[in-house]
C-alpha cells in the first residue's frame, strides 16, 4: 500500500509535523512532498482568492506526480492556518489534484492558538471531490510544535 503526505508550509513548522507523521505509517510506502507557492505572503491570504476559483494555478507547484492521487491508498495533507483558514494553498490543491474520488483523506493543520473552523472547511471541500473524510488534528504552538503528537497521529493514521 502507498501513502502520500502532502503539506504546505511557509515556516518550517508544518513540514517538520508532516514528516513526524509520516515516519509513523508503517503500513505504507510513504510519499511525503512539499506544495510550493510563488506568490507573495500577500497573495496567500488575499491576492490569488479570485485567480485560483478561475482555475489559475500559476501561484502553486509541486512536482506533477503528487496532482494525480491514483496510485495511493491513503492521502494525508496538512497546511497552515491563515486568518482562521486553511491556507488558500490549501483550495488550489484540492481543485487540481485528479483522483480524491473514494480515496481515504486525513488532514492536520498547524496553527499559533485556535485553528477555528479549518479543519471543517477542509473536510467540506474534500466531501466536494468525493474523498472519503479520515482522522484530523489541529497542532498548536506559538512557537514550536514539538513531534510528539504528530508522531501519536501518524501511529493512529496507521493503524485506522
Amino acid at each position: 500500500m502507498r501513502a502520500l503526505v502532502a503539506y504546505f508550509s511557509l515556516t518550517g513548522r508544518t513540514k517538520r509535523v508532516a514528516e513526524a507523521i509520516a515516519s509513523q505509517l508503517s503500513n505504507y510506502a510513504v510519499d511525503i512532498e512539499g506544495i510550493t507557492f510563488t506568490g507573495t505572503r500577500r497573495d496567500l491570504v488575499d491576492g490569488t482568492v479570485d485567480s485560483i476559483a478561475a482555475g489559475n494555478w500559476t501561484h502553486l507547484s509541486a512536482k506533477e506526480t503528487i496532482f494525480d492521487l491514483e496510485p495511493y491508498d491513503l492521502v494525508c495533507i496538512g497546511m497552515p492556518i491563515h486568518g482562521g483558514r486553511p491556507a488558500v494553498a490549501f483550495n488550489a490543491y484540492v481543485k487540481r489534484c485528479k483522483g480524491f474520488a473514494g480515496k481515504r483523506v486525513c488532514t492536520f493543520v498547524t496553527c499559533s492558538f485556535y485553528p477555528g473552523k479549518s479543519l471543517s472547511a477542509m473536510g467540506q471541500a474534500l466531501d466536494g471531490v468525493g474523498a472519503v473524510a479520515g482522522d484530523q488534528m489541529a497542532f498548536r504552538g506559538l512557537f514550536r510544535i514539538g513531534t510528539a503528537k504528530p508522531a501519536e497521529y501518524g501511529r493512529k493514521v496507521n493503524g485506522s
